[in-house]
This record gives structure tokens, sequence and C-alpha cells, in this order.
């Protein structure tokens, strides 16, 4: 089971229904829908890819960029810091 990372900031964006998610550690700045970001915030203690109600490519998007943790990467750094050292922390997707 897979969680919501710890260096994720969320923010509303002010007269909109999105969030504004950016990770401190990679650098990733992400806007998504409101109900996404308030899923991740009640649920981030038990994201599954299987059960992710925002679709499997969603999951693997949020994964990919680092806001989801896996149990492999739980006290460790996520594979996404030696991306961000070496290309300025920021992914082309």
């Amino acid at each position: 089971m897979a969680r919501l990372s710890n260096y994720v900031i969320d923010t509303e964006i002010t007269d909109e229904n999105q969030n504004m998610l950016v990770h401190g550690y990679t650098g990733a700045i992400d806007i998504i829908d409101r109900e996404l970001a308030n899923y991740l915030k009640n649920n981030k203690d038990t994201l599954e890819r299987g059960t992710f109600p925002f679709g499997e490519e969603n999951y693997d998007l949020l994964n990919k960029r680092g806001y989801i943790s896996c149990p492999l990467h739980l006290g460790q750094p996520h594979p996404m810091a030696r991306a961000s050292r070496l290309g300025g922390g920021r992914l082309e997707i």
C-alpha cells in the first residue's frame, strides 16, 4: 500500500475548483481538480493503484511525479530525488 508523500504541499486556488500540488523535494508542480486533492488528503495513508477512483493512469502519473510514495521508498529517498538533482527538479511528461 502506498501513501501521500510527506513532501506534498497542497494549495487551493481561489475562485477555482482546482488545487496546486507542489512536491517540495523534487520541485514538481501540478494543477489538479479539488475532488482529487480532497481524496488524496482524506486517504493519504491508504492509496492503492487498483482501487484509485481517478484511474490507474492518473495514479501512475502522481507516482511518477513523486506525490505518491510506495512502501519500498518509505524511510529512503524517492527515486525522483536523483532526477531532481540531475535535471533541475522539473519533469517533462
